[in-house]
């Protein structure tokens, strides 16, 4: 919610700033963004890793993933493993975008944050 004593709305439905941000905020603002940062840059690794794990085992073990689970089945380890890798990368994704969505909405719910579309 934009409070109406900090913020009037332009004609072209833009959110202007009536005043200067204190202190406190730019230096909260300025914590929420190294938090961003850290948790992005810590998703990225773990999904860079998860990737590079695959193309590794590909180039140097590529007749362990073409196994088959069973004897004379037709589902090989290989498939298991990129339906894992899958399930990984969309846990991290998720995770992800829930935590970014609460800090954001504590952070607009403190003043430290505005919306400038």
């Amino acid at each position: 919610m934009v409070p109406s004593s900090k913020y009037t709305w332009d004609q072209a439905g833009l959110i202007l700033v009536s005043e200067k941000p204190s202190e406190e905020q730019t230096g909260t603002a300025r914590s929420t963004l190294k938090r961003h940062l850290k948790v992005a840059w810590f998703s990225t690794a773990i999904t860079l890793a998860t990737y590079f794990l695959l193309m590794v085992t590909i180039a140097i073990a590529p007749s362990f993933l073409a196994q088959p689970i069973t004897s004379g089945g037709s589902l090989t380890i290989g498939i298991i493993a990129g339906i894992v890798i899958l399930v990984i990368l969309i846990t991290v994704s998720t995770i992800f975008t829930v935590w970014n969505n609460q800090v954001d909405q504590s952070a607009w719910d403190r003043g430290t944050m505005d919306d400038h579309t």
